[in-house]
């Protein structure tokens, strides 16, 4: 009866029991040797769900982020009545650029005269002017060639004769994530 109670002792606590791996050899920890017959390795051990043990997940894939850059051209005229304009690009906000485009044409003699022709952000502009005549006229838009052309025409439209760019520029969004 003893060897019985024994019997059953050693069976229910063999099923009972988790499974256990030796270690040894030159196997980091986490690992058992395996192979035979003049090769060897190592293996990870399994976990209590029987799965391998993975490397450490790889952090997730973060959206990108963008800042935004702003542009101005502003148009005025010198004591002279000839045309002047100021510009402003890859500002960091829209009122930086006007305000430093505003600057730029007062500095150069516009002063009461000088106004904000177009303000764009994460675009080019460009600013079309016609010889002799005074003629002016401006564009934005995401392809600069064809702002250039819009630019161009919008010249010719206000009566502008042999219009030309006179600036271009691009003031694109910045990465910062």
């Amino acid at each position: 009866m003893k060897y019985i109670f024994k019997i059953l002792f050693l069976l229910i606590t063999g099923l009972l029991s988790e499974p256990t791996y030796a270690e040894g050899g030159t196997c980091p920890d986490g690992y058992y040797p395996i192979g035979g017959q003049g090769t060897s390795g190592c293996a990870p051990m399994p976990d209590n769900n029987n799965y391998y043990r993975a490397s450490p997940p790889s952090p997730p894939h973060l959206p990108a982020k963008w800042a935004n850059r702003w542009g101005t051209i502003v148009i005025g005229w010198d004591s002279n009545k000839n045309g002047i304009f100021g510009k402003a690009f890859n500002a960091l906000s829209k009122y930086t650029a006007e305000t430093d485009a505003m600057n730029d044409c007062k500095s150069q003699g516009g002063g009461s005269t000088c106004y904000i022709a177009v303000t764009y952000s994460n675009q080019c502009a460009a600013l079309a002017v016609a010889t002799g005549d005074h003629g002016a006229g401006t564009a934005r838009g995401p392809n600069l060639e064809d702002v250039k052309q819009d630019a161009i025409k919008a010249c010719t439209r206000g009566g502008g004769k042999d219009c030309y760019v006179l600036y271009s520029a691009c003031s694109t969004p910045l990465r910062i994530q």
